[in-house]
């Protein structure tokens, strides 16, 4: 029998398969790395069954699996004596305790990556999967799931909107953009016309005031989107 994921048993599951792309210390930091992606990373573009297919899975799901990966314990990454793509010898990550299940391996190495949430969005309709036309038809644990991701959203772009993946606040950020205009690899003309602000020949200038309008279109679309999720609420 096939069910729906609650929020917390769609993270856990994530986590449970995918352990070295969602490993944290906390519940609300692996919650926060999975619903990046399935909120803001997923985007209107896939069909709307996808969504459903994403949080639907057999009966029976023990998240005891998912738990035992929220830890600051580190991962170990282990490597078969196998030739290149075989696909029973892909490498395998869990935790040290866990080495003794994969008397296989040929040697093991740390994980040396660390997940992170940097804000890797858009803000945008066309790539938030709530604006997608069945998300609204989800029970009020998803609606109130997303309303507080969009919070956590917006409290990251409040207090180090330096971190998002789009910033143009530190200084290497705004040089890095200045030589991407001045090498034409980023059309002034475009920015001029998509940000209706006029160039008077002082890119800090220009940059600045652009990502003060970019903040304020990204705050507004956090508010409105909150709003959207409390009326699909029953």
């Amino acid at each position: 029998m096939k069910i729906l994921f609650t929020p917390r048993e769609y993270v856990l599951n994530c986590i449970a398969k995918n352990p070295a792309t969602y490993i944290h210390p906390t519940y609300d930091g692996v919650a926060l790395l999975v619903f990046e992606r399935f909120f803001e990373l997923g985007g209107r573009h896939e069909a709307s069954e996808r969504l459903i297919e994403e949080i639907t899975a057999e009966s029976g799901f023990n998240e005891t699996s998912g738990l035992r990966y929220i830890t600051d314990e580190p991962l170990y990454v282990g490597t078969y004596n196998s030739p290149p793509f075989s696909p029973h010898r892909e490498p395998v990550v869990c935790l040290k305790e866990d080495q003794k299940n994969y008397p296989d391996v040929a040697w093991w190495s740390l994980e040396q990556l660390k997940p992170a949430f940097t804000a890797c969005l858009s803000f945008h309709e066309n790539r938030s999967t709530v604006y997608i036309p069945n998300f609204k038809n989800l029970d009020n644990e998803w609606q109130d799931a997303a309303i507080w991701f969009y919070k956590q959203c917006k409290k990251f772009m409040q207090e180090t909107p330096e971190k998002y993946n789009g910033a143009l606040i530190t200084e290497y950020q705004i040089n890095y953009l200045i030589i991407q205009i001045k090498g034409k690899v980023v059309s002034l003309k475009k920015l001029i016309k998509m940000y209706n602000q006029p160039f008077d020949g002082n890119y800090e200038k220009f940059i600045a005031t652009m990502w003060q309008k970019e903040f304020d279109r990204i705050m507004k679309f956090i508010d409105d989107t909150i709003i959207k999720l409390e009326a699909n609420k029953t």
